[in-house]
C-alpha cells in the first residue's frame, strides 16, 4: 500500500461527525462514481473506494432517498453497485455506504445521476390491464418489426425504466 494512502485516510477522518443518535462514527467519502451502461443507459453502477472490507449498499431516488440497494459484504477497497429500474429522463441522488467490521460506517457525499430521455424513435407503449400492479410492478413489452426491435421494461406509472434497440 502507498504511504500516501494511509495518512490521506487519518486526514480524511480527522474532521468526521456521527450524526446525533448514532453510536458509531460516520467518514465521509469523496462523491461516488456513477457510470451508465453503455448499452442499456437506465442502468447505473456506482462505484467508491473505502478504507477496507464491508457490508456496502447504495440509497438513491428522485426527490428522497427511497430505493436502496441489498447490503452486500465486499472485500477490498473498490465497491460497486448496480442501480436497475431508473426512469428515463430524470436526475437520480445517489450515496453510497460502507460499514466496516469494526462497525464504522462510511458514507460517501450525495452525487447526482441524470438518466437521459429515451430515443425519440422508441414507439410508444400503451397497456391496458385490469391488474393492479402496485408499486414494485413492471410490464416487459417486445416489439419485433422489419425496421426495428425493441424489449422495454415499464414501471407501475407508465415510465420506461428499462429500454434495448435490436439489431436492424
Amino acid at each position: 500500500m502507498p504511504r500516501a494512502l494511509p495518512i490521506a485516510l487519518v486526514l480524511g477522518a480527522i474532521g468526521c461527525q456521527a450524526p446525533p443518535g448514532d453510536t458509531g462514527a460516520v467518514a465521509d467519502l469523496d462523491h461516488p462514481a456513477i457510470l451508465l451502461s453503455q448499452h442499456v443507459p437506465t442502468v447505473a453502477h456506482v462505484r467508491w473506494e473505502p478504507p477496507a472490507a464491508g457490508t456496502s449498499w447504495v440509497e438513491y431516488g428522485l426527490d428522497d432517498l427511497d430505493g436502496q440497494t441489498p447490503p452486500v459484504y465486499l472485500e477490498g477497497t473498490s465497491h460497486e453497485a448496480t442501480l436497475l429500474g431508473l426512469k428515463a429522463g430524470r436526475t437520480y441522488s445517489v450515496r453510497a455506504h460502507t460499514r466496516l467490521d469494526d462497525g464504522e460506517e462510511w458514507v460517501t457525499d450525495l452525487g447526482l445521476v441524470d438518466i437521459p430521455e429515451p430515443p425519440a424513435d422508441l414507439p410508444p407503449v400503451d397497456v391496458t390491464t385490469g391488474q393492479d400492479l402496485g408499486r414494485e410492478g413492471y410490464i416487459v413489452a417486445t416489439q419485433l418489426l422489419a425496421e426495428q426491435s425493441w424489449v422495454v421494461i415499464i414501471d407501475h406509472e407508465g415510465d420506461y425504466v428499462w429500454y434495448w434497440r435490436g439489431e436492424k
